[in-house]
């Protein structure tokens, strides 16, 4: 049986928790535990404990609404190490 891998669990490489973090803080306060759920769902689909910068990258072109989308990569790019 595998592990649930809950947030405070994750490894976090490069500044992929400071971009986790400021995404979290853009998002209207009504979304952000439900954006915790999902990521926490994803971690645990896919077994994954390290979170990298592309990680996050790909979540944000994935389930981002369109309608925030160029601004949580704005914040991803400017933290991201482009890697």
């Amino acid at each position: 049986m595998k592990e649930h891998i809950t947030l405070d669990q994750l490894e976090w490489e490069g500044k992929s928790k400071t971009i986790f973090d400021q995404i979290m803080e853009e998002l209207p306060p009504m979304y952000r535990a439900a954006v915790k759920k999902k990521f926490e769902v994803w971690c645990n689909q896919k077994q994954e404990s390290t979170i990298t910068e592309q990680h996050i990258g790909r979540a944000i072109e994935k389930y981002a609404p369109a309608n925030i989308k160029e601004k949580l990569m704005l914040i991803y790019k400017k933290h991201s190490q482009g890697v």
